[in-house]
């Protein structure tokens, strides 16, 4: 009796895309230059006021932005409609422990005006948005995403600028921060 040796085929993981890459790479650039400058400024090499000027702040919130627009579609593109919260979970406690480290080293380095919530924080709560939304179609993400980045502009409360809840972006005051 002949034995027939079965071989399966695992898929292979989905390709990375080049221009999620590019852009990564553009964004980390960018937010070189910004630091640098900014840094140029903090060791007084440089004008006191270039660093805070509207084209250097309007650069900082394109840099932002862009974090914030790659990370999310990159959560997209590596999970593609399945749901492991055992990833999700992983994913947010290498973010989340790199947020710590920033407002833990900024606490001591610069114990005025610590970095209480940055890039890495918004990327880890962005994390636990998704993870409810992470089965929901397109449109409803698309929905509460759109919520969340208006809200801030058209509903403010002094209740937000305790803080513990100046991260919501939705007190009256611009909290101190570098």
């Amino acid at each position: 009796m002949a034995r027939t040796i079965e071989i399966r085929h695992t898929p292979a993981p989905p390709k990375r895309l080049d221009a999620v890459d590019v852009a990564r790479g553009v964004a980390i650039a960018a937010m070189v230059v910004y630091h640098f400058v900014w840094d140029l400024r903090f060791v007084g090499l440089i004008e006191d006021n270039l660093a805070t000027t509207a084209p250097m702040r309007v650069f900082s919130h394109v840099i932002a932005a862009s974090f914030l627009i790659i990370a999310g579609a990159s959560m997209a593109l590596a999970h593609r409609g399945r749901f492991s919260p055992k990833a999700f979970r992983g994913h947010f406690a290498k973010v989340a422990l790199a947020a710590a480290a920033v407002t833990i080293v900024t606490a001591y380095a610069t114990p005025q005006a610590p970095v209480t919530f940055g890039i890495l924080h918004a990327i880890a709560v962005g994390v636990l948005v998704c993870a409810p939304l992470a089965r929901t179609h397109w449109a409803a993400a698309t929905a509460v995403a759109a919520v969340l980045i208006v809200l801030p502009f058209i509903w403010r409360a002094s209740l937000f600028d305790d803080p513990l809840l100046q991260w919501t972006g939705l007190g009256l005051q611009t909290p101190l921060t570098f």
